[in-house]
């Protein structure tokens, strides 16, 4: 409760800086509330905050999006995703791969694939997601769609994943 408090105070603060500033601060506090919220069962009011807020952008669902993920708490994933489209923020690269990460089958992996991919979202994390989702459910297609998507120069990651 006090750190979803702690939102409320540092709202327009957020707001006024983070697409301006070059610092990492504003997600990094946020991550931490985030994981605090997670633990304490409170990530649908920590969103609930950051829709009274105005703190609805794609850096802010991020955080939740990845908390709730980690706690299996799909009710947050689904509600995540639909305040996203709702709201028409595009999901970030990270988000993408965690959603990868949490697709229950190969079909739902694929389609998040291609929708992060359309959406210009195609990033380190998403391809290594990608990866570790087409090996651990066999799944060819989407380590083929993985496979056109990676750019001339990979990380040394993405070109060993991809191996």
């Amino acid at each position: 409760e006090g750190a979803l408090r702690r939102i409320e105070d540092l709202a327009p603060i957020w707001k006024a800086t983070s697409v301006s500033s070059p610092s990492a601060a504003p997600q990094q506090t946020l991550t931490q509330v985030a994981r605090l919220a997670s633990e304490k069962g409170e990530l649908e009011a920590m969103l609930e905050t950051l829709q009274a807020c105005g703190l609805m952008a794609d850096w802010t669902l991020e955080a939740v999006l990845i908390e709730a993920v980690q706690a299996a708490n799909e009710a947050i994933v689904r509600k995540v995703q639909e305040l996203a489209t709702e709201s028409k923020i595009d999901l970030t690269p990270a988000s993408y791969a965690a959603l990868l990460r949490n697709s229950s089958n190969a079909a739902g992996a694929k389609r998040i694939f291609n929708e992060a991919v359309s959406k210009g979202s195609v990033s380190k994390s998403l391809l290594l997601a990608a990866a570790e989702t087409a090996l651990a459910s066999q799944d060819a297609e989407l380590a083929e769609c993985m496979l056109k998507s990676i750019t001339p120069c990979p990380s040394t990651e993405v070109a060993a994943a991809a191996v």
